[in-house]
């Protein structure tokens, strides 16, 4: 009997001494799996154990669903949201501790904001917040990239900070708090300033574009690049961007007589097509933003940079201050054109309108044909299946589907992907640009809060960049021709189908300004040995790539594509043997372009 009483007596204290347990890591991280091993832990249903954390008022138990697996010889278990940053976590079993470890919880980060919304990107200097839990209640460190930002206040669950002055883009933000213990990084954009103007950090874009690398390699300006800025008027006054409005040296100011004889008397600066006078009375700040982008004055420690800042903008209005009705389009671009304008920037997409409409085809072509650049925005609309330019073509964006007067600009974000409300098509569609949180220049008559400035999104926004790109190019080039730009524009793009695949070839290249100033001479076409070709195959041919000079390069191949198997299926048509000959040359001179 003695001899029972004493193996029953040992086998309890065997359950009860349970080996000392192992972690496998003393660092936690809230919701991530950790595992206690050593012996003794029980694994019958009737026994009786927990994992008890801080001073014991935090514990679980088999059932809890903090729990994944309990055996004799493991615990794992998902790590607990209410625990202290650093304690000791104890295992009982059948009610007495068995072993204590320490362990200390990493700060993890739930968000960033700027107290209101959720941010993933920001500025130099800008002041925002960080939240969650295990960030200690003394102040550690916070880190973009290499650089430490400035703290302003720190607890456990909250902190915030002014974002540092850098010198490069970083992307990722991390938290170590005073045991230094650091948090896992989360996807944090900051951009730095890239001029010294008081706000050119808030310009994300121009970092995506890598503009200061231009600025800095091409500082010569030709005087006569002048934007014309077809929208609904400028803020004339603005400091940042008066010094830069176009002049018309040829009128006397406010003397009441057309000096020039041009038809508008007192066009000094700029013209109002809605009520046909030089009073550019606005109640928006859609064309002062749009100006902003392409020529606000660099360096002058005010507001933003423009991408082309000493380009000469012609403020020209011509719809009204709610962008619901467009006027007067054909005579502010013959003004445009008249006036000495080399680039036209439409940043009206008619909207969520979905209509086609030749009667814009002469106004365009009277541009391209006196050697003006227009650029114009593709339009945005929140109805996904209206958004195919292909399927539903719209003016005036698709009004030089197969003629290419127009540069139509669409939109992505930062990361080059499309934006949710941009328009899109092979058929009417060029080149993309940032679309996406535009900082520019704003009327503080139109904002809360008493300020000049702004952000603003929508394919708007994305033209007035292509705009501005292209007045770099041309100022840099002056010799080159309309025709040139289109097709540098187009094929110094960089490709980002892959990054877009549900709209392959239907965003056109994305704008790389960088390539485009790089681009050392005008684009020429091959010289073609005529010696015995079919006369009428070349000349067809010569007018197939005139009409595709500015198609983009993958545009332009599947164009050449499906005319080569066209004629290919003509070949072995039975009716078309007495055109063998031409169509045979015809299928060789394309064949060449396809695999040039």
């Amino acid at each position: 009997m003695r001899k029972v009483i004493w193996l029953t007596l040992f086998f309890f204290l065997w359950i009860g001494s349970a080996m000392a347990a192992d972690l496998s890591s003393s660092l936690w991280e809230v919701n991530k799996e950790i595992s206690i091993y050593g012996e003794g832990f029980g694994s019958e249903i009737g026994q009786y154990g927990w994992i008890c954390f801080d001073s014991n008022d935090k514990c679980f138990v088999k059932d809890s669903p903090w729990l994944i697996f309990w055996n004799d010889k493991q615990i794992r278990f998902y790590v607990p949201g209410n625990i202290s940053l650093k304690w000791k976590f104890k295992v009982y079993i059948n009610g007495k501790l068995k072993d204590e470890l320490n362990y200390s919880v990493k700060p993890t980060i739930l968000d960033i904001s700027d107290g209101t919304y959720i941010k993933k990107s920001g500025w130099a200097g800008e002041k925002i917040l960080i939240q969650w839990n295990w960030f200690g209640n003394i102040g550690g460190s916070v880190y973009l990239g290499e650089y430490r930002a400035n703290i302003v206040s720190w607890s456990e669950n909250e902190i915030w900070l002014n974002l540092p002055q850098i010198k490069k883009t970083t992307n990722n933000l991390r938290v170590e708090n005073n045991i230094w213990l650091t948090s896992s990084s989360l996807p944090f954009d900051l951009y730095p300033k890239l001029s010294n103007d008081q706000y050119s950090a808030r310009q994300q874009y121009l970092s995506v574009l890598w503009v200061q690398d231009i600025w800095n390699k091409y500082s010569k300006l030709w005087d006569g690049i002048t934007v014309a800025v077809l929208d609904v008027g400028i803020k004339l006054n603005h400091v940042d961007l008066k010094d830069n409005l176009w002049v018309n040296k040829l009128e006397i100011v406010n003397n009441w007589i057309d000096d020039d004889a041009n038809g508008y008397i007192d066009d000094s600066h700029w013209w109002n097509f809605v009520s046909n006078n030089n009073n550019m009375n606005i109640q928006s700040d859609h064309g002062t933003m749009i100006a902003g982008i392409i020529s606000a004055r660099k360096d002058n420690w005010l507001w933003i940079a423009g991408i082309a800042p000493n380009a000469k903008v012609m403020a020209l209005k011509i719809f009204d201050d709610w962008l619901n009705m467009i006027y007067n389009i054909d005579k502010a671009v013959k003004y445009a054109v008249d006036n000495g304008a080399k680039i036209i920037n439409m940043s009206f997409g008619a909207d969520d309108l979905w209509f086609y409409d030749n009667g814009f085809d002469k106004t365009f072509e009277y541009a391209y044909n006196n050697w003006a650049v227009l650029i114009a925005a593709a339009g945005n609309t929140l109805n996904k299946d209206k958004q195919n330019l292909d399927k539903y073509l719209s003016s005036p964006v698709c009004n030089d589907w197969n003629k290419d007067l127009v540069i139509w600009v669409s939109a992505t974000n930062n990361q080059k992907i499309k934006s949710d409300f941009a328009r899109y098509g092979a058929r009417c569609v060029d080149i993309s640009a940032p679309g996406e949180d535009i900082f520019s220049l704003s009327d503080k008559r139109y904002n809360s809060g008493d300020i000049d400035y702004a952000y603003g999104q929508w394919t708007s926004f994305a033209a007035p960049i292509v705009a501005a790109a292209a007045a770099w190019f041309w100022s840099n080039n002056p010799d080159l021709k309309n025709t040139d730009i289109y097709t540098a524009l187009k094929q110094t793009g960089d490709d980002i189908d892959d990054l877009n695949p549900d709209y392959r070839w239907k965003m056109g290249k994305f704008i790389n300004i960088k390539k485009l100033m790089e681009r050392n001479s005008p684009s020429t076409n091959d010289n073609i040995a005529t010696d015995n070709i079919d006369k009428k195959a070349l000349s067809i041919f010569l007018s197939l790539r005139s009409k595709m000079r500015n198609y983009s390069v993958v545009k332009r191949q599947y164009t050449y594509q499906s005319i080569y198997d066209m004629l290919e299926r003509f070949s072995k048509d039975p009716d078309q043997q007495k055109n063998l000959s031409f169509i045979s040359w015809l299928m060789t001179l394309i064949w060449q372009e396809i695999w040039k």
